[in-house]
């Protein structure tokens, strides 16, 4: 099986999607408690998320997109290579 390969801009694209998330929490005034319940990830997965400490999976993006009431679309977008 090959190797996986990230884009090489990979870690901008990761602390842009993390920051995209931080700012939509606090602009629906949630605390990371309040997400991380509402998404079904723990607090502490919510909070590497925030903080780009791990790779997100499509299923957190998911989770936490729904709980945002938005799409991971909607997350990605503003983020370089991710404009309309």
């Amino acid at each position: 099986m090959p190797k996986r390969v990230r884009p090489a801009d990979w870690p901008k694209i990761h602390r842009d999607l993390s920051q995209r998330i931080s700012e939509l929490r606090c602009s629906r005034e949630l605390s990371q408690e309040a997400l991380a319940d509402a998404a079904g990830i723990s607090r502490r997965g919510l909070q590497n998320l925030e903080n780009a400490e791990t790779t997100p999976g499509i299923d957190h993006l998911i989770l936490v997109a729904r709980a945002l009431d938005t799409t991971v679309i909607d997350l990605l977008k503003g983020i370089d290579g991710f404009d309309e």
